[in-house]
């Protein structure tokens, strides 16, 4: 920057970040350290403060001369966009960014579409390594201030998967939640620790005969490295205080007590030798985290800032440089925290002050995040407030949501909060699925007064992109998307009615094509697929036409699950696969496809597909970790709990389960919108736990609730509730009425369901051929969707289906579509005949049901779907090509079929191979 500011490296990147730490003036060599081998993939450097961790790495990657990739971490790096833009950068700088161009790389993935997974980022970072071909030693300093797990699991994907000529030095405080046991046990780590790390012998002869300038005697070093225990930063700001000092032997003898009050007692020694105006100069800037000569003059209204700097860092006086042209510093951890304790003793206001110009600097620098910091430490939360309105937009445009979310939580609640400021609050909130937070916050605004310079706001993003630009519409669409999570479908309207005449008819913006997004999903919360349908393709493909694939992505979902509930599954496949086609071309990023594969998931263990489902819904929750809107992750989850628990895995079911209702949204979202708590509920009952279900049904107010679409995942568990405790005439009214809307909605996903429990609920009452009737009619509707675990996964279901199968073969079918017989014959293979009660050879015998198989043939037919040959058969069964010809050409007659490959596809829609 032309005024001396620390400079950028690229968008969010300080190079001053990126610099190898210098020697220090009294730099003393340690050679026995060089016996530690580097070769192995992690070097863990990990010891308290002022052990020297920094300085030796940094001199040993100097002498090394290879390419190192240094990076000085600070909180700012707790955010996973930060660290990687500069990790990008730093490999760059470390092998020449014409070589890797890691940093383009890293910046489109982070720019375009949805924010990338950690394991996304890393594997650009490791091919990019990889390609290069070259040695590069990672050091990541200072790790100790990352607690963001995105972070970790970068570094740990790097371990695991980084070239074989890159190694990573971690130096840090304490050790980091990295699999360091692992990587111990197979001899890929090399541990540093504060024991190795002591200045012992001649080193501390060396460091404080450097520093003190005094020809010390051994018994003197012997001493003051006893009582400093060869911690670094004691022995430097001893020889600093007996540079000033002709009584060593008294002060040695005097020397005694703990680090911390040796550190105190020699910080008072070192600073009062200092003249008056530079102990001022110290204190003073002791409020700055990195310091630069116009910066300095900023504070303290002086104007030889780059002077005093250049001229402490020659004394020695713990001033770190974070450049190779002297631009940039900071003081050492332990210098400042004792400058600051006394900064702290002056007056508040003063203190007060030196923020407050420190981050009106920061401002005009474009640094917000150090604004943010100062203009709160400096008691002016409006300041705050007004940097958080102007970057929020484009901080969140970056995916530095953790930077933008960190910030209202250190803003005050003190009823100050500008409107513009309240709603960009209500709409995180409500991506987190915090409606009653939300709404809080809509009040607030609400009623909040005018601010005068609100028509002056100026968004860092620029009012086109950004939704705070107009509050009027912003708060009518907030105020909808409330109402959409709460099922409120009536308010929903009205207020995206109310957001289209502020905005226009012919309005063509992102707020117009939000606000048609809630007229196409208002119908669906009332069952109304027909008219949300075609409503929502529409607003899918706008989105697309104006290039936002990721909100084209997200009205994908929810046309998804419209499809699913009209009982089209076949066309929500085509919806969430041409997400991915999206994805796949490079339009859209995950964690966007994570929506598509969350919807994929559910279809496929609907069809029971459990190996599909399990791979769409790992798939889902590795890209949905990164979402703020919560409801993705637990549904992702409550998907692969319901895979466990088809695989009888139920303790591990209920741990997703549980895990799910603990990240997803809070008990205010309806539960269409969020149906895992209900699939848990329901995962309660089956594995016997009605107290537990109870529970939740009482928590929801579900009991003696109005029959509605927006209500029917809970309302479905209260009915199962009530069969389970035997008051199933309790239920009937409900599924009455919840079929009745169904079915004059053309909803024949969701009526399949319906039917399915109904069914249960009229055997429950003694009502058997009724129940068997309502069954049959499940099937039916099943068939051409390719339901079973609808079935499969309601208690009771397998004996009524077996009465259904018994009744058939001697009442006449039940089920007499040809698409419903065959789908009859492979719900009935997804139960064991002990639970259905019927035999194998009654099932076959329902009237639509092909030839039986001899048992030969159903095993010639399993190794025909295997897509194994004759030749191979003969083998396998021991019998002779003849035989086995004979058996082939049986199973294909008797399975209506002329080639192998249609008779594996039958056998499957069938039901007739083992599962």
């Amino acid at each position: 920057m032309d005024d001396g500011s620390p400079p950028l490296a690229g968008a969010g990147v300080l190079r001053t970040k990126l610099h190898l730490p210098p020697p220090p003036h009294a730099h003393v060599d340690r050679p026995r350290l060089d016996e530690t081998p580097w070769t192995r993939r992690l070097t863990l450097v990990s010891a308290p403060a002022g052990f020297g961790k920094s300085v030796m790495v940094a001199d040993r990657c100097r002498r090394s001369g290879g390419a190192t990739a240094w990076i000085s971490l600070d909180v700012g790096d707790d955010d996973p966009t930060r660290f990687w833009r500069h990790l990008a950068a730093a490999i760059d700088a470390a092998v020449g960014p014409t070589a890797s161009g890691l940093r383009e790389a890293v910046a489109r993935l982070l720019v375009d579409g949805a924010p990338p997974t950690p394991d996304e980022v890393m594997t650009a970072v490791v091919n990019a390594v990889a390609a290069t071909g070259a040695d590069v030693v990672l050091v990541l300093d200072d790790y100790h201030t990352i607690s963001d797990q995105r972070v970790h699991d970068s570094v740990r994907f790097l371990l695991d998967h980084g070239p074989t000529g890159m190694r990573t030095v971690l130096v840090t405080r304490a050790d980091p939640p990295l699999p360091l046991a692992r990587l111990r046990a197979r001899g890929e780590l090399t541990e540093v620790r504060a024991d190795e790390l002591r200045f012992r012998g001649t080193e501390a002869a060396d460091v404080l005969r450097a520093t003190a300038r005094h020809d010390l005697s051994e018994d003197a070093v012997r001493a003051l490295e006893r009582r400093t225990e060869g911690w670094a930063a004691g022995l430097q700001l001893a020889g600093l205080s007996l540079a000033s000092r002709d009584d060593v032997d008294e002060f040695v003898a005097a020397f005694s007590g703990t680090n911390r009050f040796v550190l105190d007692f020699l910080s008072e020694e070192v600073l009062e030798h200092q003249p008056a105006d530079v102990r001022d100069f110290l204190v003073t800037t002791s409020a700055l985290d990195v310091l630069s000569g116009p910066l300095c003059n900023a504070v303290t209204g002086r104007e030889d800032g780059q002077e005093m700097l250049e001229s402490i860092e020659r004394s020695n006086l713990f001033l770190v440089p974070l450049d190779d042209v002297r631009e940039s510093w900071r003081y050492h951890h332990l210098f400042a925290d004792l400058l600051r304790v006394r900064l702290a003793q002056r007056p508040a206001e003063e203190v007060a002050a030196l923020h407050r110009r420190a981050a009106a600097w920061f401002e005009r620098q474009g640094l917000a995040d150090e604004a943010v910091h100062h203009a709160l430490a400096g008691g002016d939360p409006d300041a705050a407030r007004r940097t958080v309105e102007r970057y929020a937009d484009e901080l969140l445009l970056r995916r530095e949501g953790t930077t933008v979310q960190r910030w209202f939580e250190a803003l005050p609640d003190d009823g100050a909060s500008s409107r513009r400021l309240l709603l960009a609050r209500a709409r995180v909130e409500l991506y987190r699925g915090r409606v009653a937070q939300a709404g809080a916050l809509l009040d607030e605004a609400e009623q909040a007064a005018p601010r005068d310079d609100e028509a002056m706001f100026e968004p860092t993003s620029g009012a086109p992109a950004s939704p705070l630009a107009r509050l009027r519409p912003t708060a009518l669409l907030l105020r909808a998307f409330e109402a959409h999570l709460r099922g409120h479908a009536d308010d929903q309207l009205r207020h995206a009615l109310a957001a289209i005449e502020e905005l226009g008819d012919d309005d063509v913006t992102a707020p117009a094509l939000i606000a048609r997004w809630h007229l196409a999903t208002a119908p669906w919360l009332r069952g109304d697929v027909a008219t949300a349908e075609p409503a929502l393709a529409d607003n899918v493909e706008a989105w697309r036409r104006m290039g936002q694939h990721e909100r084209a992505a997200w009205a994908a979902h929810t046309l998804g699950r419209i499809q699913r509930a009209a009982g089209r599954p076949d066309a929500a496949v085509a919806t969430y696969e041409q997400v991915l086609a999206h994805d796949a071309d490079d339009e859209v990023r995950p964690p966007a496809a994570a929506i598509a594969h969350h919807g994929l998931a559910e279809l496929a263990y609907e069809r029971d597909d459990l190996a599909a489902a399990r791979a769409h819904a790992d798939a889902a929750i590795e890209r949905c970790r990164d979402f703020i809107h919560t409801e993705s992750l637990a549904a992702a989850l409550g998907v692969l709990a319901r895979v466990h628990a088809a695989e009888g895995d139920t303790d591990g079911a209920r741990r997703l389960f549980d895990e799910a209702t603990g990240l997803g949204p809070e008990g205010d979202v309806v539960e269409l919108l969020d149906p895992t708590p209900a699939r848990r509920a329901a995962h309660l009952l089956r594995d016997g736990d009605l107290a537990g279900a109870s529970t939740w049904i009482d928590d929801r107010e579900l009991s003696g609730a109005a029959p509605s679409h927006a209500r029917e995942p809970g309302l479905l568990v209260g009915c199962r509730l009530r069969i389970a405790q035997e008051r199933p005439e309790e239920a009937s009214a409900v599924l009455s009425a919840l079929a009745e809307s169904a079915d004059r909605a053309g909803r024949h996903g969701s009526l399949v369901e319906i039917e399915v429990v109904r069914a249960r609920c009229l055997a429950a009452q003694g009502d058997e051929p009724a129940a068997l009737e309502t069954l049959a009619g499940a099937i039916e509707l099943a068939a051409p969707q390719g339901a079973v675990r609808t079935f499969v996964d309601e208690p009771g279901i397998g004996p009524l289906l077996g009465r259904l199968v018994s009744a058939s073969t001697t009442d006449g079918p039940l089920v007499s579509d040809t698409v419903a017989v065959q789908h009859l014959r492979r719900l009935t293979g997804a139960f064991d005949d002990d639970l259905l009660g019927v035999s194998s050879a009654e099932v076959d015998a329902v009237p639509g049901m092909v030839v039986p198989l001899t048992a030969r043939e159903r095993e010639v037919l399993e190794l025909i779907a295997q897509g194994l040959r004759n030749r191979d058969i003969c083998d396998r069964l021991f019998i002779s090509i003849n035989t086995t010809k004979k058996h082939v050409s049986h199973v294909l007659d008797k399975l209506g079929v002329d080639t192998r490959t249609a008779a594996a596809q039958r056998a499957r829609d069938l039901g007739l191979l083992r599962r």
